[in-house]
């Protein structure tokens, strides 16, 4: 769960020219709610193209459980085939939104071993037939075996996508987070102004601060965060603006 700052978050609407003579211009436009993402590119010399990647425009956020964990549904929409990341609790409405889009799921991912987040995963499981996926420093808080064991580095094909597996401990011990196409989905190691605790048992505020600036924050201002709690970020947001990051920019 994030450290409380009191911090609002605004959605934002970002447009960035790329290239002035091919008058490129690149706008992102998000719906927060868990509906759609859409990634628009639009290029022209009397030739305009209008392009939606089909991933993240599949991509459907829900807030699960007592403590409103994030769940998110992702697919290919040519192939259909998709994942889910944190099946923390509701598996029926995960299920629902899962067949609601004819997708087969492939993965299921996990970013940390708290229950907030890991609920529902063995229920899912079971009616998906998909492998569940966690960092073996995190595997001892499922109730059941895991199908594999995520590194740090790894590589997830899910239709015509690769999402690439990111150590981050400091929230947890195996904390995980997931680079998608445009999006880097973070789990409880960074929210919109805030943090994950690392009061809990394996926490490490350090490890947590070095992995977010040494791995999330390269990965470039316009990244999409989704998080494990609560609205959607950018890197370029958090990296600005997160005072705990704020706070270790000015030392």
């Amino acid at each position: 769960m994030p450290i409380p700052t009191g911090k609002k978050h605004l959605n934002t609407f970002l447009i960035k020219c790329i290239d002035l003579r091919k008058i490129t211009i690149q706008a992102h436009d998000w719906i927060d709610n868990g509906k759609l993402q859409f990634i628009f590119l639009a290029k022209s010399s009397f030739n305009l193209q209008l392009k939606c990647t089909e991933f993240l425009k599949m991509l459907r956020k829900m807030a699960v459980g007592p403590y409103q964990a994030n769940s998110y549904i992702m697919g290919c929409d040519k192939t259909r085939e998709g994942l889910v990341i944190d099946p923390g609790d509701e598996v029926l409405r995960i299920v629902e939104e899962i067949s609601r889009n004819s997708l087969k799921i492939r993965y299921i991912l996990i970013t940390h071993g708290h229950i907030d987040h890991i609920g529902a995963a063995k229920e899912l499981r079971d009616i998906t037939k998909a492998p569940v996926l966690i960092h073996s420093l995190d595997a001892p808080a499922l109730n059941f075996p895991p199908d594999g064991h995520l590194q740090d580095g790894q590589k997830i094909e899910v239709g015509h996508y690769s999402i690439s597996a990111i150590h981050t401990p400091g929230h947890s011990p195996g904390g995980m987070c997931f680079y998608a196409p445009g999006a880097v989905f973070t789990g409880d190691t960074l929210f919109a102004g805030s943090i994950g605790r690392t009061d809990f048992v394996g926490g490490n505020h350090q490890q947590l601060i070095e992995g977010v600036i040494k791995k999330i924050f390269p990965l470039g201002d316009d990244i999409r965060v989704y998080p494990g709690h609560g609205p959607a970020t950018t890197v370029g947001r958090e990296r600005l603006t997160n005072p705990f990051f704020r706070m270790t920019q000015a030392h």
